[in-house]
């Protein structure tokens, strides 16, 4: 049992001893007496001993009388509390309230024991929608304005501007992030930030916000359209548009001359004599999801048709011969080839790694397997791509049916739906590290935790989001919003040469690894006036229910508002906790969502609710050695 150490501690203690005693032969006493040998207990075991006498066997909040705790079963609570907040209030308790603490030297539970109970808590949360079921060519957009209206304006704005929440509506991030990173996004949320997991939501309920959230990027021109301005525009005039267009969006990736870089090379005769304008059109409009190549729907089919044309005039185009009539290939044999002599390079299950991916539904999509048996046999000029055919005499030498066989097992990864996030294995961590610090530490904080920009190094991010899309949004930025191109040849500061990007990548994947108990950086402003104005707000929003020094209240029977001025919450809830609650509400309790468009009782902008934040950031005590972050 914990050691009381106060008079609150006391207290609690005492509750707990006689919730103990209303629960005779209630899981407390059935963990208590089975004989589990050398077994370490599980979480649900753990629960029912140490945590479900106050909060209720189903997290629903216990029927013990003097005993007021907040519902752990709550859906909106678990859709945007982290573990990490768990972990820690389990741990240290919540001082003047009746949650002792539960750490070694207190309740002496481990770390490890706290995790199975978390574990355990995070069981009460739907899987969520399956992501092979989620698209947004199967969603109705008018249908998800309606989930965007109740269930993102609050935080994203009205029009996908950004708030709280980052700008869903940037031409860029659009761009970059597919179909997938948006499902998953949604359902998955970002722990220990404003984004909760929507894992109440059907597949088709996401594939309506999908659809929705897609309705804000232009629509491309046809094909048709691309290929009547190609023969109504004079050459040369294409070219010298295509030249401008092409260095403002494709040479930090391609490079000035088409040699590439980031992305493959665009000038080698091989590539552009073994492709049609049909292939350049869709690798510009509909990009490669999941990578670092955009896809530049808002280009009209004249800024289409000179791109096309400039890319074949930085080198041979004149038409390569490609075998026709191939068989069938037999893709299990295939596969055994592919693994031996593709995968180093292009990763397993053709996910990508050093070389592309070749698993990617839009390429597989616009290649001949005529094309595919040209590049395999007879290699890429100006790429690590040798031909693999036994004439060229390349690392691996293979006859004509095993390409072919090759090529059947490509064909057969495109039935299939591989959800893998693109991480490429390749770059410097350690000169990664140092260019982050000079380049993106200022607004993202030293250890990706956030500042003025958002958080990086959060799991559910980095488990979502490819190397590509991390890549591009380097090289893009993000418009409307204060991330600008950050790579030679773009638009913005441009302080990162292409070669590096894959650095900075690397750096970035070190904090993929498991990292539990981690930390996280305050985001609000913690100057005087944002302090003073979210005093001001306070008062006039949550004073009533929270008490005037954030200390709680009751409101009679039933209603209960916890302290927020406490040390050990102030410490384990992040601001992305504080900011959705307040923007979001809590469901089936007296706390009402306060974002304006949130359908709650509350008008409050972004800018107000991070000022309450800070606020109520105000009452905790700086960390030693520490100060506290200004507003420049």
């Amino acid at each position: 049992m914990p050691a009381a150490e106060g008079p609150s501690d006391a207290e609690a203690l005492t509750a707990y001893t006689l919730a103990l005693r209303s629960l005779r032969g209630g899981p407390v006493a059935a963990a208590a007496g089975s004989d589990k040998g050398d077994r370490e207990p599980d979480g649900a075991e753990l629960y029912a001993r140490y945590c479900s006498a106050c909060h209720g066997r189903d997290g629903r909040r216990g029927n013990v009388a003097g005993i007021d705790t907040p519902t752990l079963n709550s859906p909106d609570v678990l859709a945007v509390a982290s573990d990490d907040f768990y972990r820690n209030i389990t741990a240290a308790g919540r001082s003047g309230s009746q949650m002792p603490a539960w750490k070694e030297g207190h309740g002496n539970l481990s770390r490890e024991e706290i995790d199975r109970i978390v574990g355990h808590i995070r069981g009460w949360q739907p899987a969520g929608a399956a992501l092979e079921d989620i698209g947004s060519e199967i969603g109705d957009a008018h249908s998800g304005r309606g989930y965007y209206r109740g269930l993102c304006a609050g935080c994203h704005g009205p029009d996908g501007n950004g708030g709280i929440g980052n700008s869903l509506g940037s031409e860029t991030f659009l761009a970059v992030a597919d179909d997938r990173f948006l499902a998953r996004s949604i359902v998955e949320g970002r722990p220990g930030t404003a984004m909760p997991a929507w894992r109440r939501l059907s597949a088709q309920a996401v594939s309506e916000l999908l659809a929705y959230i897609r309705s804000w990027q232009a629509e491309p021109p046809t094909l048709e359209q691309v290929r009547e301005a190609i023969l109504l525009e004079p050459r040369a005039e294409r070219v010298r548009i295509g030249r401008v267009m092409y260095g403002r969006g494709c040479t930090s990736c391609h490079g000035s001359g088409g040699e590439g870089g980031i992305g493959p090379s665009l000038a080698a005769p091989d590539f552009l004599g073994a492709i049609d304008d049909g292939y350049l059109y869709r690798a510009i409009v509909e990009g490669r999801p999941g990578t670092a190549m955009p896809a530049w729907t808002h280009l009209s089919a004249s800024d289409v048709a000179a791109l096309i044309t400039f890319v074949r005039s930085l080198g041979d185009s004149a038409p390569v011969a490609l075998p026709s009539g191939l068989p069938s290939g037999d893709s299990e044999i295939g596969r055994v080839y592919y693994e031996v002599s593709c995968s180093g390079c292009h990763g397993p299950e053709g996910i990508g790694g050093s070389a592309p991916q070749l698993a990617n539904p839009v390429f597989l999509d616009s290649v001949s397997d005529a094309q595919l048996f040209r590049w395999i046999a007879r290699g890429r000029s100006g790429s690590p791509m040798i031909g693999f055919l036994r004439e060229m005499q390349g690392p691996v030498q293979l006859g004509r049916e095993q390409i072919i066989d090759i090529i059947a097992y490509l064909r057969d990864l495109q039935t299939r739906d591989v959800d893998r996030v693109l991480r490429t294995g390749v770059g410097d961590a350690d000169f990664g590290a140092e260019l982050y610090a000079d380049n993106c530490a200022a607004c993202h904080g030293p250890d990706g935790e956030g500042a003025s920009g958002p958080q990086l190094n959060n799991p559910a991010f980095l488990a979502t989001a490819s190397d590509g899309y991390l890549a591009a949004t380097m090289v893009l930025g993000r418009t409307g919003t204060p991330m600008q191109p950050m790579v030679h040849g773009g638009s913005g500061v441009g302080q990162i040469a292409p070669r590096n990007v894959q650095d900075i990548v690397a750096f970035m994947r070190l904090w993929d690894r498991p990292q539990p108990w981690r930390k996280t950086r305050r985001v609000p402003e913690m100057s005087a006036s944002a302090v003073e104005h979210g005093r001001e707000l306070f008062g006039e929003n949550c004073a009533g229910c929270h008490g005037l020094h954030g200390r709680g209240a009751r409101d009679g029977e039933g209603y209960y508002a916890p302290a927020l001025n406490n040390p050990q919450f102030l410490a384990a809830a992040t601001d992305g906790f504080l900011l959705a609650t307040i923007a979001r509400g809590r469901s089936e309790t007296p706390m009402r969502a306060f974002a304006r468009g949130a359908g709650g009782i509350g008008v409050l902008g972004d800018g107000d609710i991070s000022d309450i934040v800070s606020f109520v950031r105000s009452w905790q005590a700086p960390a030693a050695g520490s100060q506290r972050r200004q507003a420049q």
